[in-house]
């Protein structure tokens, strides 16, 4: 999540791209040492969000990295949506443009695709993709995630692992 606010990943400037690019891929093999293969998405311009009177879209953009060998492009084709592959890294930040409103996927082979987003989807789609192929549905309800214990003890191993790594900011 960057320090500054932007709607999206593909909206951050070309100041800010390599080192995104950079900490998403040193935070990714922290991820996988630590539990295994990983996937990472983001919901790009889509979906609800509270947001100021008068504003159209949400100041949120963020990347989530999950440990889990699964893959989302069945589920993707299943709903009707097409993801396109793109190149790695960069490509995300040139396609952001010609497709405004975006998914974007990484699957536990490092290829990336973006998702046009041409019909409505429910709220926290990707998050839901994920919980329903961990065999979990209930874990997309982020505010009522019913494991805080995991969470938490998550969240210090990995602060353990970026403190042991040098990684501070």
């Amino acid at each position: 999540m960057s320090k500054e606010h932007y709607h999206c990943m593909g909206a951050l400037p070309q100041s800010l791209q390599a080192e995104y690019l950079e900490f998403t891929k040193y935070i990714t093999g922290i991820l996988e040492k630590k539990y295994g293969r990983t996937i990472s998405y983001e919901h790009g311009r889509v979906g609800l969000c509270s947001v100021q009177p008068g504003e159209q879209i949400c100041y949120h953009a963020n990347t989530h990295i999950v440990p889990g060998a699964m893959d989302l492009i069945p589920d993707f084709k299943k709903d009707g949506l097409i993801p396109y592959e793109i190149e790695q890294n960069s490509s995300l930040f040139k396609q952001y443009k010609n497709f405004g409103h975006y998914l974007y996927y990484r699957n536990i082979d490092k290829k990336e695709y973006i998702i046009q987003i041409n019909q409505p989807i429910r709220r926290q789609y990707l998050r839901y993709l994920v919980a329903k192929n961990l065999g979990n549905e209930e874990l997309a309800k982020w505010s009522e995630y019913p494991e805080y214990e995991k969470l938490n003890s998550a969240i210090k191993n990995i602060s353990n692992l970026i403190t042991e790594n040098k990684v501070v900011n």
